[in-house]
């Protein structure tokens, strides 16, 4: 990131501003709103350039011509930043060279993403089952176990908002807590793609979100159908 400044648009015909005295003060925070570091950067003294008529009395060598780059004032490099980390750059003028107070603009920058992908283990629970030849479902399943790799899509006009939905492919242990060696506990592992809905509450600490999908179940060999409410634990 880096600001770049317009000399020849300091004085323009009968306004003629001189000299630009200006301090910046760099804030990065991170997605929670904490302060991760500050930087301030005093006495950037920005001259009117050649197109004044005020020209020749502005030969200074304190005026700066070359941009201010913001990763080589910063610890931790705009680069290096995670996800939804957040850059405000305060500009002002100094108070001691002006007889009136000076303007004060904030530019915020935000680390945007469209989408976050991540490994989420919950525990389905209630499933029903359709395999492929039989008919009807089969009733409620126990607790299942389910580790998916999941894409979440994030809200395009919203800062660090989670749409309500994920994408996910991966492994279902169906009934895994069913330790009994009846002939009906239908124990099964199967490869799934599912979809899954969630409330959109983010204080909540306890979720149900709902799976709808289908997969192939390794033991019985067969494509199977689910649909069914889930466990989830935010940390």
């Amino acid at each position: 990131m880096v600001f770049q400044f317009n000399p020849n648009g300091i004085d323009q015909g009968e306004q003629l501003f001189g000299k630009q005295f200006l301090s910046f003060e760099i804030r990065t925070l991170n997605s929670k709103g904490e302060l991760m570091e500050l930087r301030t950067v005093d006495n950037v003294v920005i001259c009117p350039g050649d197109n004044s008529p005020r020209a020749a009395f502005y030969a200074d060598k304190l005026c700066r011509t070359d941009p201010l780059s913001l990763n080589a004032l910063l610890a931790r490099k705009t680069y290096d930043l995670d996800d939804w980390s957040r850059i405000l750059v305060t500009v002002k003028h100094q108070t001691a060279p002006y007889a009136e107070p000076g303007y004060t603009q904030t530019v915020e920058v935000v680390l945007k993403r469209r989408y976050k992908f991540d490994i989420d283990v919950s525990f389905p629970a209630g499933l029903l089952t359709r395999r492929q030849g039989e008919t009807g479902y089969g009733s409620f399943g126990g607790i299942s176990l389910a580790t998916l790799a999941q894409l979440s899509f994030y809200s395009p006009d919203k800062i660090n908002r989670l749409r309500p939905y994920k994408i996910g492919a991966g492994f279902v242990a169906l009934n895994a807590f069913n330790l009994s060696n009846t002939s009906k506990n239908d124990r099964d592992l199967g490869l799934v793609i599912l979809g899954s809905v969630y409330p959109t509450r983010r204080e909540a600490k306890f979720t149900f979100p709902l799976y709808l999908g289908g997969g192939y179940l390794l033991s019985a060999g067969k494509w199977f159908y689910l649909l069914g409410p889930g466990i989830g634990v935010r940390l």
